[in-house]
């Protein structure tokens, strides 16, 4: 009975010329339609291949370790606002360059306590003029 079948397939197909074949067989790497393409392109597909793998291997075991969201707190906004608005100002007021201000006015403010040298040596000059004056009377 399946001599008959192979009969029939055989029959069914038509015959390749030997010419043909050969011709067929010789354009056609061992390794069948995939090697006609240049060896590095196949080892690229082949690592592409890998790397895509791995990832979505990595991504499916994330998904499956991730542990389960609780139910949703209601959010309040105005309160994260507020939050976020006292947060912006004391950043404000704690920048470097509110911080080189401040130091400014400290340093402007020492200054202005001290006398400047130019009138301490003005008083010393005057002084010693009068011990001399006084000291030749």
């Amino acid at each position: 009975m399946t001599q008959d079948f192979d009969q029939l397939i055989r029959g069914a197909r038509p015959e390749v010329p030997a010419g043909a074949r050969a011709r067929a067989l010789d354009s056609v790497e061992p390794e069948g339609a995939v090697g006609s393409t240049p060896a590095f392109v196949r080892v690229l597909l082949r690592v592409a291949a890998l790397v895509l793998l791995a990832v979505c291997s990595g991504v499916v075991a994330a998904m499956l370790s991730a542990p389960k969201q609780q139910a949703a707190v209601p959010v309040d906004v105005a309160a994260q606002l507020a939050q976020a608005r006292t947060r912006i100002d004391t950043l404000e007021q704690e920048s470097p360059a509110a911080r080189v201000e401040r130091l400014k006015a400290d340093v402007a403010e020492l200054e202005s306590a001290q006398p400047a040298p130019a009138v301490d040596l003005q008083k010393a000059i005057a002084d010693a003029v009068a011990d001399h004056q006084t000291a030749q009377m």
